[in-house]
């Protein structure tokens, strides 16, 4: 888990505690780490593609997807 913390730190897509993703397409990237706590809840968009998947590691927290949202990756 570290080494995946500093993998997204170094790519610019790691959230620090307390720091949260607005929107579906900020979770993009390989790896993407959040610390939390987060509740990620989207309605709309697109994380990833089916093309370049990413990897999003919710340290603590939920993720919810709705209506036309989706995530392309490994959770």
């Amino acid at each position: 888990m570290e080494a995946v913390r500093q993998q997204a730190e170094f790519a610019g897509t790691s959230y620090s505690a307390g720091q949260c993703p607005a929107s579906i397409e900020a979770t993009s990237g390989f790896p993407t780490y959040v610390e939390g706590p987060c509740n990620l809840s989207y309605n709309a968009g697109m994380g990833n593609t089916l093309e370049k998947p990413g990897l999003l590691v919710l340290a603590n927290g939920t993720l919810t997807l709705n209506g036309n949202s989706e995530f392309f990756g490994v959770v």
